[in-house]
């Protein structure tokens, strides 16, 4: 019960003061599927969750091409990544892209980003 008065509090603090609740590593995790067999495996993490969420969305999209993607919103990337490479979406917002296929380690970060086009 305390738990919940103390997170009501604060909530109710960052509500009157305006502040804006952050938080701690929102991440858009993506699967790309292809008559049932996952052919690609990536996480976006960054320090706004607008960059995540627009990951996940622009991941979604292309759906069309695929027979499914997946774009679910968490925190946090699953260790194991084959590649880790931080860079910039076109907003200029810093992010960090866990690929975890192997085939990926062939090319530099700078050929996946730029791949990724986010």
């Amino acid at each position: 019960m305390k738990k919940i008065l103390l997170a009501s509090m604060v909530s109710a603090v960052a509500l009157f003061t305006g502040c804006e609740i952050t938080v701690e590593n929102p991440s858009c995790d993506a699967t790309w599927r292809e008559n049932g067999r996952i052919t690609d495996h990536i996480c976006v993490t960054a320090p706004s969750s607008v960059t995540t969420a627009r990951a996940c969305s622009e991941f979604r999209a292309e759906a069309d091409y695929y027979t499914s993607v997946s774009g679910i919103e968490d925190y946090g990337c699953d260790g194991g990544a084959s590649m880790v490479c931080d860079g910039y979406d076109y907003n200029g917002n810093s992010m960090t892209v866990y690929f975890y296929d192997s085939r990926d380690a062939r090319y530099s970060c700078s050929e996946l980003l730029d791949d990724l086009d986010l």
